[in-house]
């Protein structure tokens, strides 16, 4: 009986040494700490991915902006923000990229001006011919507050979209293969016009034959006859090679263009403010870039034109204006115009 107690004595005090045992401190380990530095960059937490559109091709300085744009926001994001670009048309016309926008596909595009016509009928006094006398007036026109709260209201409804900014691309020119001087030669020339109606009816009223389709399809169209002549800035005339089926390039300037810089609107409102003020600012400087860069460029990419065999024809802006100035009146009531709109940018550009 003494040998049982004394065993199960000698058991009691094996499990209380185990379990002292198991409550000790880990023993200490000569492995060195792992520290990160001070300066090192913390991983974000979390990534926000834009799809960027683009139908122009990728040798345009739209484009080229594009990719500026990607580079600052990637960078001062810390890859928190990252753009995909789709350009050179990848991902359809103008008017597709659009629907994508609305339907939350891509995030951003960059669009010309009056792409939005098919659409925003209401908000087409932009593009009439000769309002503007400068591209300078086209800019601060658009960019004023009370004329974009407007724009972007429109733009809310139909697109669920907002205009960021604008991209210069300058005036719009004819270019066809024989010389248009004055606006009554115009008549007869088969001319390939976006569709746009206020442009349609511009050139209709010139007398022209009208030839829409998609810019993509320019280039074959002139080789082959199925249009004489079509209407374009600069950079655009010489990124799609027309001076190899157009041989002058006439200066008429009827219409100032630039690259609406587009973002969806549910996107953009879901963002925090950090993220949508850091979208702003780079979208600023990114045009400050472009505009800069089109300025620099912009008389040797006519001289480019000409090396290429292209004659350049000086006309009398002041006559082919003269000769469309009733249009905006007619326009007015023909399109259905909003009359608001009209008014706060006729205010804007005479400010």
């Amino acid at each position: 009986m003494k040998r049982i107690l004394a065993l199960a004595l000698a058991l009691v005090m094996v499990f209380a040494l185990c379990a002292c045992g198991n409550n000790s401190a880990p023993a200490a380990s000569n492995a060195p700490e792992t520290q990160t530095p001070a300066d090192a960059p913390e991983a974000p937490a979390e990534v926000i991915t834009i799809k960027m559109a683009e139908a122009s091709a990728s040798t345009h300085i739209s484009c080229q902006t594009q990719n500026k744009f990607k580079e600052l926001i990637e960078e001062k994001s810390n890859g928190h923000i990252v753009v995909e670009l789709y350009q050179d048309g990848t991902l359809g016309t103008e008017v597709e990229t659009w629907d994508m926008i609305q339907q939350g596909t891509i995030q951003m595009l960059t669009a010309g001006s009056g792409s939005e016509a098919s659409f925003m009928p209401a908000y087409q006094i932009t593009g009439a011919p000769y309002i503007f006398s400068s591209y300078e007036q086209f800019s601060k026109t658009t960019m004023d507050e009370t004329v974009l709260n407007m724009f972007n209201a429109g733009l809310k409804e139909t697109k669920d979209a907002r205009l960021l900014n604008i991209w210069e691309r300058g005036a719009r020119n004819l270019t066809a293969n024989k010389e248009i001087v004055h606006p009554e030669d115009v008549a007869g020339l088969k001319v390939r016009v976006p569709g746009n109606e206020v442009y349609l009816a511009t050139w209709e009223a010139l007398g022209a034959n009208i030839v829409s389709m998609p810019y993509a399809e320019v280039y074959t169209a002139l080789n082959q006859g199925t249009a004489d002549a079509q209407e374009n800035p600069v950079e655009t005339i010489l990124a799609g090679s027309f001076y190899e089926v157009q041989k002058y390039m006439m200066t008429t300037e009827h219409v100032y263009s630039c690259g609406y810089v587009i973002i969806n609107d549910s996107f953009f409102s879901g963002l925090s403010a950090e993220d949508q003020q850091l979208i702003v600012d780079c979208v600023e400087e990114a045009r400050q870039w472009n505009d800069e860069k089109f300025e620099a460029e912009y008389d040797d990419m006519v001289q480019q034109l000409v090396d290429n065999g292209m004659t350049v024809v000086e006309i009398d802006n002041a006559e082919w204006q003269e000769s469309l100035a009733y249009l905006i009146e007619e326009f007015e009531t023909k399109f259905g115009w909003d009359a608001d709109f009209d008014a706060a940018v006729l205010a804007a550009r005479d400010k």
